[in-house]
């Protein structure tokens, strides 16, 4: 299967009678159950312009790595992690760009706080103090602030207690990553995070105020 048929099966999904509908769900169907849908869907996130077709791969995306999660390596769960986020972050944030479509983003973010939650038990102990701590210095710059914000609330919803996104896991599980995300003092770090993005930008708006009223000098 070509870029283009996975387009064309997006825009019709859409937009396309029912007919083309029906046709186009079995060929997106098809594509989920097969074996190697993380790569079609990982080729598709990162080569296609079709804010359609990237929801789609997304999706898909996140069901298959689900479904082979004990295949991969926790290089190959760390290094597809690393991979959506600074897929996201380029889109948002490189001159050029456009930017992602909202739903794109949230969809890709959501996969990747997918991931993070998944590997929680798996991964190096300072794996999650890392990840903050690159979340901490997107939310320091202007340019990059954004995309970090969008970031910190896709993990803070997949890790809230009525999140049961991750599917197969016993409730236990989600509870010992709630109990874990405060009581490592993560949660807090978050917020502090926020909050010195706040008042980041309060200072930020208190000079340009200053600065707009000061006195022209006078010629």
């Amino acid at each position: 299967m070509s870029l283009a048929e996975i387009e064309t099966a997006c825009e019709q999904l859409s937009s396309g009678n029912a007919a083309e509908r029906t046709t186009a769900e079995r060929f997106l169907l098809n594509i989920r159950s097969s074996e190697n849908a993380m790569q079609v869907a990982r080729a598709v996130i990162d080569s296609s312009n079709l804010p359609s077709a990237c929801f789609q791969a997304a999706c898909i995306l996140k069901d298959a790595l689900l479904r082979d999660w004990n295949k991969l390596s926790i290089e190959a769960r760390m290094e597809l992690q690393s991979h959506i986020l600074q897929h996201v972050v380029r889109q948002d944030c490189c001159a050029g760009s456009g930017g992602l479509k909202p739903f794109v983003r949230a969809q890709l973010l959501q996969s990747f706080a997918v991931i993070v939650k998944r590997g929680w038990l798996d991964g190096p102990p300072n794996l999650f103090s890392d990840l903050l701590g690159y979340i901490e210095s997107l939310m320091a710059g202007a340019g990059t602030r954004a995309v970090g914000a969008w970031t910190l609330l896709a993990l803070l919803d997949e890790f809230a207690s009525s999140s049961r996104s991750v599917v197969g896991l016993s409730w236990e599980y989600h509870h010992s990553c709630q109990q874990r995300i405060n009581g490592d003092g993560h949660l807090l770090r978050m917020f502090a995070t926020v909050l010195a993005a706040v008042y980041g930008d309060i200072d930020a708006l208190r000079a340009a105020v200053a600065a707009a009223a000061a006195p022209v000098p006078r010629p």
